[in-house]
């Protein structure tokens, strides 16, 4: 019996997949923002994706981003605070429904209760590494641009975890 320890990837195999979404709205007032499907950056600075012109909001208050978890909420260094549900957080999972609060503005995310099935591009494989997780085939696809520059990148992992295949 051989002792097998790589397993090659079929070319038949190579095939985009899938990828279940649920969008997410934030409400703000009558005005709905979105819907965004990873992230979505708000503050007063007019390169967020959900402006806040109240001038208790800092320029860059808070991102949301889709995470295993979740929906998750950062403060990114705002000077008057993020609240969700009236307590002040810096970094915090999200509930459909959640109120948020950046200065004076209210804002309630909405998530769609359908996912929408969207055609994921990423890479299925690369060099030996394959998977179809969406956490792996959001590495793969970062390998893939990583690759397409000349400078130098640490690679860090737990022993037997396939550092050697990037």
């Amino acid at each position: 019996m051989s002792d097998v320890s790589q397993t090659l990837l079929h070319p038949a195999a190579r095939r985009p997949g899938l990828r279940a979404e649920r969008p997410f709205v934030l409400v703000v007032g009558a005005t709905r923002h979105g819907p965004f499907e990873r992230a979505a950056s708000v503050g007063a600075a007019p390169s967020n994706q959900v402006v806040l012109p109240d001038p208790t909001v800092s320029r860059f208050h808070f991102e949301i981003t889709r995470g295993a978890l979740g929906l998750r909420v950062v403060d990114v260094g705002s000077t008057n605070g993020t609240f969700v549900n009236g307590v002040r957080v810096f970094d915090a999972v999200l509930e459909d429904g959640a109120e948020l609060r950046a200065g004076d503005t209210r804002l309630r995310v909405e998530v769609e209760p359908v996912p929408r099935y969207v055609q994921d591009d990423a890479p299925a494989s690369f060099g030996g590494l394959i998977g179809e997780s969406p956490a792996m085939r959001r590495l793969l696809e970062l390998l893939v641009r990583l690759a397409a520059v000349d400078t130098p990148v640490l690679v860090q992992g737990e022993t037997g975890s396939g550092k050697e295949l990037v």
